[in-house]
């Protein structure tokens, strides 16, 4: 690819930032997004959104700018981990030889000096 020299280290620039809503006593909502910025790559935006039921379970959905989709969903197994699947649909160029890619995560809340289920207070 033009631009790139093996070898050479590329600075990855990132700008995260999200809130927590409160829809009820029960529901919260998480949007969120992020920016990257890698030479020499075009600039890079996601947009997402989290519902979440009682600190147990979460669904959501990714929307990244001219290159995909994707739909998660897990749950908080205690106060310090909690897992979740993904499923990104890619609508570039790579999805003519992708039909998109499965994720499973495992997160753990280090330091979760409330015990809360979700890292609200640890923002």
């Amino acid at each position: 690819p033009v631009g790139i020299v093996p070898g050479k280290l590329v600075p990855h620039l990132f700008f995260t930032a999200g809130y927590r809503y409160s829809l009820s006593d029960d529901i919260s909502a998480l949007p969120s997004f992020q920016i990257r910025y890698i030479l020499p790559l075009p600039l890079g935006i996601d947009v997402n959104v989290k519902l979440q039921y009682k600190d147990l379970l979460w669904a959501g959905a990714s929307l990244r700018y001219k290159n995909g989709f994707a739909a998660m969903l897990g749950i908080n197994l205690n106060q310090s981990v909690n897992i979740g699947y993904s499923y990104d649909y890619t609508t570039s160029a790579l999805g003519t030889i992708s039909s998109g890619t499965h994720e499973i995560l495992i997160g753990f809340l280090l330091n979760n000096r409330y015990a809360d289920w979700c890292p609200r207070r640890l923002w």
